[in-house]
């Protein structure tokens, strides 16, 4: 068991991703601007290498932007390797929406409407194959059940073998479909920023102007993350009262590289070096995470740190639901993950350790056949 809450909240990092984010201001040396995307990627590895987790912000030209406009924003470039112009362009017009083409946001009042429907509705979208909906109890982290329900949505996959190759469920109304595909697309653009800048880092060189066709050479780009595979899970926790905490989701490690949680309460708490912590929570703020992959991939230097969601008593709003996004940010889905990616190309200077690799899909696969009840089993024992 871990030891007693520790409150490092003065500690825990906040970091300002827009510079990730946004091309910069045109008339700005591009040197400066290259500069600080740089000191946004140490940030990123500090973080990592002593938490495992960050909260992160996007400010544009010194306004903070709310993650549902940063998100929105990013699926309408028509260019995944360069970061946004549409970012700098909304900051400039402080907000309007002026520079906006079609906006069809996912926001936690859709996700907080899905899940208010009738019970035999939702249920009318169980789960297959490690899509569609659990009811509470239905989830299970070390052999407990979460006192959580969720729908979960995958990236739809073309790798033939497995059972997760079809569509993700339909829901409903397509418009709310929409919305989720939209969602992962602007995330997985924040995912890549991220990710980029935070390797780059750990290799200590990083071109952050690489053109379109540069960027095969990269294997992060290509094997890897090239075309990354995606969950998107909306999550309800209910609420507690004052007999006591209520477990969310138990102790657990994310599986692929980063995680990207938004959430409408607190109730994260993470484990390190054997201290609880509990993750401050700011609705501007979004929370991301080292899952396993990331794990694997830096040789274990960058480790999936153990977390959880309790609703607590002493927690504003207590009462209300915990409405939260998630989003997986995975490697390719038929990629193979080695802790020698890094090591072979001798940019570390970590040493070298036994040989390990696996198979992102069969990785998933396994962990998704052990982390939900049997339909036969009920969900609330």
């Amino acid at each position: 068991m871990p030891a007693a809450r520790e409150d490092a909240a003065s500690e825990y990092p906040v970091i300002d991703v827009g510079p990730l984010l946004s091309a910069g201001d045109p008339n700005e040396d591009v040197r400066f601007i290259l500069a600080r995307r740089r000191e946004v990627g140490r940030a990123l590895l500090a973080a990592c290498e002593r938490f495992g987790f960050f909260s992160i912000v996007c400010t544009i030209q010194k306004e903070s932007i709310p993650w549902t406009d940063v998100v929105g924003l990013l699926t309408q470039n028509t260019r995944d390797d360069l970061p946004d112009d549409f970012l700098w362009e909304y900051a400039r017009h402080d907000g309007s929406e002026g520079c906006l083409i079609e906006r069809k946001d996912l926001t936690f009042a859709h996700v907080d409407a899905w899940f208010s429907q009738k019970q035999a509705d939702k249920d009318a979208y169980a789960m297959t194959n490690g899509r569609g909906y659990q009811r509470i109890g239905e989830n299970v982290t070390n052999g407990r059940r979460d006192q959580h329900e969720a729908i979960d949505f995958y990236r739809p996959c073309a790798v033939s073998d497995g059972g997760l190759r079809a569509p993700h469920p339909s829901i409903g109304p397509n418009d709310l479909n929409e919305r989720v595909d939209r969602y992962a697309k602007g995330m997985t653009r924040i995912g890549k920023y991220i990710l980029r800048a935070l390797l780059g880092a750990i290799r200590k060189e990083y071109d952050y102007n690489r053109i379109a066709d540069d960027f095969t050479e990269d294997i992060l780009e290509d094997d890897i993350a090239g075309c990354p595979f995606w969950i998107l899970r909306l999550i309800n926790s209910p609420g507690c009262d004052s007999d006591g905490e209520k477990t969310s989701c138990g102790w657990h490690t994310d599986y692929g590289l980063l995680t990207f949680i938004h959430a409408t309460h607190p109730g994260l708490q993470i484990e390190v070096s054997g201290k609880i912590i509990d993750v401050p929570h700011h609705p501007e703020h979004m929370v991301c995470n080292v899952g396993e992959m990331l794990q694997l991939f830096t040789d274990d230097s960058l480790k999936a740190t153990r977390h959880r969601v309790v609703r607590k008593p002493s927690d504003e709003n207590c009462a209300r639901p915990r409405i939260s996004i998630a989003f997986f940010y995975e490697p390719n889905y038929d990629a193979v993950i080695s802790n020698r990616h890094l090591t072979d190309q001798n940019a570390l200077d970590w040493g070298y350790s036994s040989p390990r690799e696996v198979r992102y899909a069969d990785f998933l696969r396994q962990k998704v056949a052990t982390n939900f009840a049997k339909v036969d089993e009920d969900p609330r024992a």
